[in-house]
């Protein structure tokens, strides 16, 4: 199926409509507006290096030895995350966000 402007959250396909949600989770959490139990639940590199690196304002990616461990959101969300681009990651309205989101979902496919 081929995404166009009428199709925009009935996205192509579910893998990319599970993508989409957990961009928002992470968007969510980013903005500090999940429930308490996730305040620490991902890590900023900038929190694990003693010293500065280019990605310091990123999620920190733990290793996983599993497939399973390849889609646990804490993994999962990590990498979608840091993959996004950072004009996206600096919009602070909700409902933009899932605007450009749809946008750059529209424009990957």
């Amino acid at each position: 199926m081929d995404c166009t402007k009428n199709t925009v959250l009935s996205l192509c396909t579910y893998y990319t409509n599970i993508k989409f949600w957990y961009f928002l989770h992470q968007y969510v959490y980013h903005r500090n507006k999940l429930p308490v139990v996730f305040s620490a639940y991902f890590d900023k590199n900038k929190t694990i290096h003693d010293h500065d690196t280019r990605q310091k304002q990123d999620f920190h990616t733990y290793s996983v030895h599993s497939e399973f461990g390849k889609r646990a959101i804490k993994y999962k969300g990590s990498n979608i995350w840091n993959d996004l681009p950072d004009d996206l990651k600096g919009i602070q309205s909700p409902c933009s966000f899932t605007g450009k989101l749809k946008e750059y979902f529209l424009q990957l496919s």
